[in-house]
């Protein structure tokens, strides 16, 4: 049978271990690789495809 205790120990070892894992990466470790090509140019994407729909409120 688990403790009240030994739940709040394991949630706070498991806790400590997401929160300081990221921190032991080195930087030269890349988590995901650039893509091929040229970067996109933020002018030609659109900024709104759809009309936005407003609804009247009821008075």
């Amino acid at each position: 049978m688990l403790t009240r205790r030994q739940l709040i120990q394991t949630g706070a070892l498991a806790g400590t271990a997401a929160f300081a894992s990221p921190a032991l990466l080195t930087p030269d470790q890349a988590l995901a690789a650039p893509l091929p090509g040229r970067p996109l140019d933020p002018t030609s994407i659109p900024k709104y495809v759809t009309i936005l729909v407003r609804f009247r409120s009821a008075e």
